[in-house]
C-alpha cells in the first residue's frame, strides 16, 4: 500500500484506540469520583466530631436534617442538628462563591454559642493555590472561629489565589454563624445582640427598670428600614434602627445603627448581608461611634474601609441607607425641641397660654430659610427660624437661630448637617445668646472656634445664612413680609 495512505491509516487508527481507552476509563472514574465526593461530604461531619473529641449522644439516626422555612444564603448546602454528649451542634454544608477560579466545599461545626469550632475540607474547583489555602484552615474547640479574617500564618497557604479564595470562606463562614442564630429560639436573629454591642461599644447603658420599645410607624417609610426602637439611656434617649440596604454590587447588607435626638448616627454593628465578600468586608470595617458619628456624606474611606470594585458599590447604598435613619429620627424628635433648648438657654419663657405660629412668606424668600415662626414670650416678641446653608467644604448645617424685635440673633442651635466633622465641630461650638448677640460679619473665631481648612469654609456659609435671617427679620418687623 502506499505509504502516503498506509501512514494516516495508521495514525487514525491509533487515535480512535486511544480516544476508546480514554472514553473508557472516563466512564469507569467518572462514577466513583463522584461516589468519593459523597462519600467525603458524608463523612466530614464524622471527621470533625473526631477532631474534637466529641461523641453523638447516640448512633448516626440522631443527625437529623433542619429544613430551610424561607429562604437563605445561597452558599449554604445543607444543615443539620448533631445531638452530642455536651451539647447539641449545628452542622452546615457549604460551598463559597467563586473565588479566584472556582469554589470550595466544606462542612461545619457550631456550637449553640454561634461560634464555628470545626472545619473540613470537602471538595473543590478553585486552583491549587486556593484548595491548598482552604485545606490548612484549621478551626476547632480550642481554636474557633467567630467572624472576621481568618488568620494567615504558617498553617495559611499564601498566593494571589489564596488571597481571593480566603475572603469567599469567610463570607461562607459567616453566612453559617447568621443562619445558626435563625435556628435557636422564635427563628429570628435575635437583634437585641447587636444593639447591645453597639451600647457596649459606646459605654451607654439603659436606664434602670426601663427597656427598649419599639416604635411603630404611623405611615409611609423608607423601604430599608425593618425596625427601629427607642432606646432611654442614662444619659439620653437614643433610636435603634435594623436596616437592610437596597442591592449593591451583588447583593444587600443588613445592619443595626444607633442615632442620638441630633440625627446623627452614633453606633454601628453589621448583622448580615447577601452582597459578595469584598462588600461585606468593607462593611464590617465601617467605624461610627459617638466619638465619630455619622451624620450624611460618604463613608470616609481610610484604613478601616476595604477598597475594590464591589466596595464602591456596597458602601453608597449603606450611605443611603444611613441617611433613611437620619431622616427618620428628625421625624420622630420634637419639631419645637431646638426652639425650647434656645429658650431655656436664654432663661425666656413664652407668656401664659401663647403658642409659637408659622409665619408664611407672602413672596420670594433666600432658599437658605426653611420656616420661621413668632415666638411670644412674656418679655418681648421673637422670630425663630430653621436655617439650612449652602455647600460648605463637603455638605451643608441645618441650625436654629432666634431672632429679636431689633432683628439681632440673641439664640443659635447646631441641628444637623452633612459638613465634615471639623466644620460641624466648629459649628456646634458658636456661642449666640442675648448676652452675646449676632448682628452680622465675622463669627469670632477664638477659643471656642474650631479651626482647620473645612471650619475656615463651613463659617462663612454659617455667617450668609445668619444674615439671610436677619435681613428677612428687619421685613417682618418693617411689616413688609
Amino acid at each position: 500500500m502506499n505509504n502516503y495512505l498506509k501512514f494516516p491509516l495508521v495514525l487514525g487508527g491509533v487515535c480512535l484506540v486511544c480516544g476508546s481507552a480514554l472514553a473508557g476509563v472516563n466512564y469507569l472514574t467518572e462514577d466513583t469520583i463522584a461516589q468519593h465526593i459523597i462519600d467525603a461530604k458524608q463523612q466530614a461531619i464524622f471527621d470533625i466530631l473526631e477532631e474534637n473529641n466529641l461523641s453523638l449522644a447516640g448512633d448516626s439516626s440522631t443527625i437529623v436534617e433542619i429544613p430551610w422555612e424561607s429562604e437563605h444564603a445561597s452558599t449554604l448546602d445543607t444543615r443539620k442538628l448533631v445531638p452530642c454528649t455536651d451539647s447539641d451542634y449545628y452542622y452546615y454544608q457549604a460551598t463559597t462563591e467563586t473565588g479566584y477560579s472556582g469554589s470550595i466545599t466544606f462542612g461545619a461545626l457550631v456550637d449553640l454559642n454561634y461560634d464555628i469550632v470545626g472545619y473540613e475540607f470537602i471538595t473543590s474547583d478553585e486552583d491549587d493555590i486556593g484548595t491548598n489555602a482552604s485545606k490548612q484552615i484549621t478551626i476547632s474547640l480550642e481554636n474557633p472561629y467567630s467572624g472576621g479574617d481568618l488568620v494567615a500564618g504558617e498553617t495559611i497557604a499564601s498566593g494571589a489565589s489564596a488571597k481571593v479564595t480566603l475572603p469567599v470562606v469567610e463570607s461562607a463562614l459567616e453566612d453559617i454563624i447568621n443562619d445558626a442564630k435563625t435556628i435557636s429560639g422564635t427563628g429570628e436573629v435575635d437583634t437585641n445582640e447587636t444593639l447591645t454591642a453597639i451600647l457596649e461599644a459606646n459605654g451607654l447603658n439603659i436606664k434602670f427598670g426601663e427597656e427598649a420599645t419599639d416604635i411603630e410607624w404611623e405611615g409611609d417609610h423608607a423601604e430599608t428600614l425593618n425596625s427601629r426602637q427607642l432606646i432611654p439611656c442614662t444619659d439620653a434617649d437614643y433610636y435603634y434602627y435594623e436596616a437592610t440596604t437596597e442591592t449593591g454590587y451583588s447583593g444587600t447588607i443588613t445592619f443595626g445603627a444607633l442615632a442620638n435626638e441630633d440625627a446623627d448616627v452614633v453606633g454601628f454593628e453589621y448583622i448580615s448581608g447577601t452582597e459578595d465578600s469584598l462588600g461585606k468586608k468593607a462593611v464590617k470595617k465601617i467605624t461610627i461611634s459617638i466619638e465619630n458619628p455619622y451624620s450624611g456624606g460618604e463613608l470616609v474611606a481610610g484604613d478601616t474601609i476595604e477598597a475594590g470594585a464591589s466596595a464602591d458599590h456596597t458602601l453608597p447604598v449603606v450611605e443611603s441607607a444611613l441617611e433613611d435613619i437620619i431622616s427618620d429620627v428628625k421625624s420622630l424628635v420634637d419639631d419645637n425641641k431646638y426652639l425650647t433648648a434656645i429658650l431655656a438657654a436664654n432663661n425666656l419663657e413664652l407668656k401664659d397660654g401663647a403658642e409659637v405660629t408659622e409665619i408664611e412668606w407672602e413672596g420670594e424668600h433666600a432658599e437658605t430659610l426653611n420656616y420661621r415662626q413668632l415666638v411670644p414670650c412674656t418679655d418681648a416678641d421673637y422670630y425663630y427660624y430653621e436655617v439650612t446653608t449652602e455647600q460648605g467644604f463637603s455638605g451643608t448645617i441645618t441650625f436654629g437661630a432666634l431672632v429679636n424685635s431689633d432683628a439681632d440673633v440673641v439664640g443659635f442651635i447646631y441641628i444637623s448637617g452633612t459638613e465634615d466633622q471639623i466644620g460641624k465641630t466648629a459649628v456646634k461650638q458658636i456661642t449666640i445668646s442675648v448676652d452675646n448677640p449676632y448682628s452680622g460679619g465675622e463669627l469670632v473665631a477664638g477659643e471656642t472656634i474650631e479651626t482647620g481648612a473645612s471650619a475656615h469654609v463651613t463659617l462663612p456659609v454659617v455667617e450668609s445664612a445668619l444674615e439671610a435671617v436677619i435681613a428677612d427679620a428687619e421685613l417682618i418687623i418693617g411689616g413688609i413680609n
